[in-house]
């Protein structure tokens, strides 16, 4: 794992690259709160994530991406059409740290990224769409190997961090739930007795009115304020 982050870091721009996904996360959560209804709280952390994984995964450099770009995007997107060539990519000999970093590096995605955006569901499926991005951008650079194995391994971080994300949620949900039995039902309103305004237009007076059993009119009493 070691090797991996200091192979990612001393990448040329990688630094500068990190810098700048930090600056750029710290400017827009705010907007992109206010304008999606995310979580503000949540949104810069999640914004956050992605740092890593452009610096990680993004060739910043692009050598070769006139020299057979084509041939090799359509390669990539044939592997996920046969299963001859998806099974192929799976069993590819690749070393045990470079998994479990493709699989780690899209945890925190998924999970702060559901806690922002209140929806596990669309985290999931794109943090797939972005690693389906970036392998794609891979093959046309021709600096790195696009692989169906790692699309798969991102995605299931991604996937397992909405989970995490989910249970949070669902969490938080029965919390507010308990909360809201356990308080006290408000006082019951009282109604305050009707007045009347004095037909005479005086000032501070008021005019109620009883109905007698005799069927005599109603009779008037003056309540002085």
């Amino acid at each position: 794992m070691g090797y991996q982050l200091d192979l990612a870091l001393g990448r040329p721009g990688a630094v500068a690259l990190l810098v700048c996904c930090a600056l750029a996360a710290g400017v827009l959560f705010w907007p992109l709160s206010r304008l999606l209804g995310w979580r503000p709280g949540w949104s810069l952390p999640a914004l956050l994530s992605l740092a890593p994984i452009l610096v990680f995964t993004v060739p910043v450099e692009a050598p070769g991406w006139q020299d057979g770009a084509v041939h090799r995007m359509a390669d990539y997107v044939r592997s996920f059409l046969h299963e001859s060539t998806f099974r192929a990519a799976l069993d590819a000999p690749a070393a045990h740290d470079e998994r479990v970093a493709n699989l780690l590096l899209f945890v925190p995605l998924g999970v702060l990224g559901a806690l922002a955006t209140r929806r596990a569901v669309w985290t999931a499926v794109g943090g797939g769409v972005l690693s389906f991005g970036i392998e794609g951008w891979q093959a046309v650079s021709g600096v790195r190997v696009a692989s169906a194995a790692d699309w798969l391994y991102n995605s299931g971080g991604a996937l397992a961090g909405a989970g995490i994300g989910l249970v949070v949620l669902l969490g938080e949900r029965l919390v507010r739930a308990a909360t809201r039995v356990a308080e006290p039902p408000p006082p019951p309103h009282r109604a305050r007795p009707a007045r009347h305004a004095d037909p005479s237009g005086w000032p501070g007076t008021s005019m109620d009115t009883t109905l007698e059993l005799t069927g005599v009119p109603a009779r008037v009493t003056r309540h002085s304020a």
